[in-house]
């Protein structure tokens, strides 16, 4: 099966307002391949799709499988416990070791952290917390893979690449920590 991350396509997509701001979600045969969120207008969301080379076909009947993604993801920004671990991602081409990250990652439950190298033991690789780094760097469906869960040793934040980056981090940990009401 042609996975979305092979070349530019025409996805299947969703864009949507929540208190969390301007989300869209994007994919090809039912499978979520991209998230992006935080965004203050439907408008700069609009801009960085272009920018990234996203093309999101807004006429078609929407997959089931997106429907469901929006209505969840619409529940997170709302401050609800959610497990995103059914919705079906496509992946792309990763390695074995990087889809095991991704499958420990999306296990991290809602309000709870683990650092780089918690991570890395969880998901059987005890000496790779860089190497952890690298494959959160590049997650390109956030939230779902939620990366905001995954921290540096101390209880330092690390690093975060949506839209306000460690800011928009803490307080999506402050959020589901139940510390914050408003975003």
């Amino acid at each position: 099966m042609r996975s979305v991350l092979d070349s530019p396509a025409l996805l299947s997509g969703v864009l949507f307002e929540t208190r969390i701001g301007w989300i869209a979600v994007a994919g090809l045969n039912g499978l979520i391949s991209d998230v992006r969120f935080g965004y203050r207008s439907e408008r700069d969301l609009r801009d960085e799709l272009v920018r990234r080379e996203l093309i999101i076909d807004e006429t078609t009947t929407l997959p089931k499988a997106f429907v469901r993604a929006r209505d969840l993801l619409m529940s997170f920004a709302d401050g609800k416990q959610i497990d995103f671990t059914r919705l079906q991602l496509d992946l792309g081409k990763k390695t074995e070791f990087q889809k095991q990250i991704i499958e420990a990652t999306r296990r991290i439950p809602y309000g709870k952290t683990l650092s780089y190298g918690e991570l890395a033991s969880e998901a059987g690789y005890p000496k790779a917390a860089r190497a952890v780094g690298s494959v959160m760097s590049t997650n390109r469906i956030p939230l779902i893979i939620p990366c905001h869960r995954v921290i540096a040793s101390g209880g330092k934040p690390g690093g975060f690449s949506a839209p306000g980056e460690l800011t928009t981090k803490m307080q999506l940990l402050q959020m589901e920590a139940g510390q914050l009401r408003k975003f």
